[in-house]
């Protein structure tokens, strides 16, 4: 079993999303760019242009986070550079698995480094469990309504 499970926060905006915050980004830029050209007030250059560039910024950000043979695994990814970072299961001590009362599955995973949370949805709990008890002791996984 070596099936990937993928963290419910770490899902990336949708292509669409991302386009449209980076077309909205370029033109509040642009607006701004005229505006300093036309010799505008100074409100009224850095305002526009400021909010631009944090969507451009933004809108090439993407995370990941989830559980799988290798371990817990993150993915940053920005403007085509991607970091990825990896946790083998053999520095990982134990779990603590959180059911939120059917919304949400939190997962704590205690080791050697900080591991980072992960979320899950309600529908991938057998999923999470049984990667947890492949990989850790039972005594190890402790489990929270």
């Amino acid at each position: 079993m070596d099936n990937r499970v993928e963290a419910y926060l770490g899902k990336p905006l949708p292509r669409w999303v991302r386009i449209t915050a980076l077309v909205f980004g370029v033109l509040m830029v642009s607006a701004g760019m005229s505006m300093l050209l036309t010799q505008g007030a100074a409100r009224e250059v850095v305002i526009p242009m400021l909010t631009g560039s944090m969507i451009i910024y933004l809108s090439g950000f993407e995370k990941r986070l989830w559980l799988d043979g290798e371990g817990v695994t993150r993915s940053v990814a920005f403007w085509g550079y991607r970091r990825t970072e990896n946790i083998p299961w053999a520095e990982i001590a134990d779990a603590r698995v959180i059911l939120n009362k059917g919304r949400r599955l939190y997962v704590l995973l205690h080791g050697t480094k900080k591991i980072w949370p992960l979320t899950y949805l309600p529908g991938q709990t057998q999923q999470v469990l049984d990667i947890l008890r492949e990989y850790l002791d039972e005594a190890a996984i402790s489990i929270e309504q």
